[in-house]
């Protein structure tokens, strides 16, 4: 596993070594954490119980913070909570698509929540309290003073958007709610950063002005 990366160029013990150089030995750490947590455990998994897709958010969360430390030479609270962000987005995010093929995972070999949820009932809830949780951890970026007012208010009324996507997902548990649900996913993650650029460039302009 630390032969070679996706490319197939540079060894991955490397390539943890130059961002340890780069950045700090605590980035190249967690990205290393992350690595082992991926091959060692989330991929094994996958064949033997639906708590995979929790791991798998753990590790899909875990970039972001690797990219705060790096910058900030510790783990800062704004890295913290976009961390929490990703891992509760993957959780609809992967269980809308689990859902729309459980027959294709369930032939597969792969112990997603939907194969054994044949109602939906488990897979839905999950999705909607999870769509939920991303309320309130866009409105606590505004309360750390990590983003502004204006990221407070369009930060929320996206998560609330997607929530109502669930909602119709938890409501139906068909197919056609799920894929809505999942392309939400899809477009939330995106523009809900872009919200926060434009959030973070506005303070700095005002800042900058004196307004």
């Amino acid at each position: 596993m630390f032969s070679t990366g996706p490319s197939g160029k540079f060894p991955i013990s490397i390539r943890v070594v130059v961002l340890s150089f780069g950045a700090n030995i605590a980035a190249a750490g967690i990205a290393l954490l992350t690595i082992l947590l991926y091959v060692l455990i989330y991929t094994p998994l996958k064949a033997r119980t639906s708590l995979n897709t929790i791991l798998g958010a753990i590790v899909g969360a875990l970039p972001p913070l690797i990219g705060s430390v790096a910058a900030y030479g510790t783990i800062e609270t704004g890295g913290l909570i976009i961390a929490a962000i990703l891992f509760v987005w993957q959780l609809p995010h992967f269980l809308s698509l689990a859902w729309m093929y459980r027959e294709d995972y369930a032939r597969g070999g792969f112990k997603m929540l939907p194969a054994i949820d044949a109602s939906g009932g488990i897979t839905s809830r999950a999705s909607l309290m999870t769509c939920l949780l991303l309320v309130p951890l866009s409105l606590l970026l505004t309360l750390t003073g990590f983003t502004g007012v204006l990221f407070a208010i369009t930060g929320s009324l996206l998560s609330i958007w997607l929530t109502a996507r669930a909602y119709s997902f938890w409501m139906r548990r068909d197919n056609e709610s799920a894929r809505k649900l999942f392309f939400g996913t899809i477009m939330y993650l995106p523009i809900l950063l872009g919200l926060m650029l434009i959030d973070r460039e506005t303070i700095q302009w005002i800042e900058l002005t004196g307004m």
